[in-house]
């Protein structure tokens, strides 16, 4: 397991390589996240700026933007996605922090996390975030689940949580998620 959290300086562009694991991101993902910024998603967007002065994004701010972007991919509002991860940050982190020291030793070296979803990862205590749309009972709220728990009815490689009454939910599995982008920003950080 790892021991401490990756030491991550990274600009915005350097952020959104890694999260594209490592391929420019093209004009609707700029566009996504810039839009993401406005709303408070990552924390670093909120703070001051000005003349000479650079924004820079850590391993909570990497982690946030990958999950809001994954999020959007699976057709879930901005305004949703903020209303979770703007107001439950604390909250998100802590099971950020908690999902990384769970992880096993040397993971970010595995030969799938740069196949770019060539190869598909086997992990045995997965963290999944689940985002409730504004229909939702819980709207706002932030549900981090493992792929331990009983009550979470989803197949091993399938991230839809599925229900006995038919529906269906978009699951974004944070540890996968964590453990690409890390590995991707670690190599543009070291550069």
């Amino acid at each position: 397991m790892p021991q401490t959290l990756p030491d991550l300086d990274l600009s915005y562009g350097q952020m959104l390589w890694a999260i594209g694991e490592g391929q420019e991101p093209d004009s609707v993902r700029r566009d996504q996240s810039r839009y993401l910024r406005r709303l408070g998603i990552p924390s670093s967007a909120q703070t001051p700026s000005g003349s000479g002065y650079h924004l820079r994004y850590n391993f909570y701010d990497l982690v946030e933007t990958a999950v809001a972007l994954r999020a959007l991919s699976l057709r879930s509002r901005p305004k949703d996605i903020a209303a979770v991860l703007v107001n439950e940050r604390e909250e998100f982190r802590k099971n950020v922090k908690k999902a990384w020291f769970n992880l096993p030793d040397n993971v970010l070296s595995q030969p799938w996390v740069k196949s770019r979803g060539k190869q598909r990862p086997l992990l045995g205590d997965s963290y999944f975030v689940r985002v409730h749309d504004r229909r939702s009972e819980k709207w706002g709220k932030l549900d981090v689940a493992w792929l331990d728990d009983k009550a979470l009815k989803v197949e091993l490689f399938d991230p839809v949580e599925r229900f006995p009454d038919g529906e269906s939910r978009a699951l974004i599995p944070l540890s996968r998620l964590m453990i690409v982008c890390t590995a991707w920003a670690l190599e543009v950080s070291n550069s």
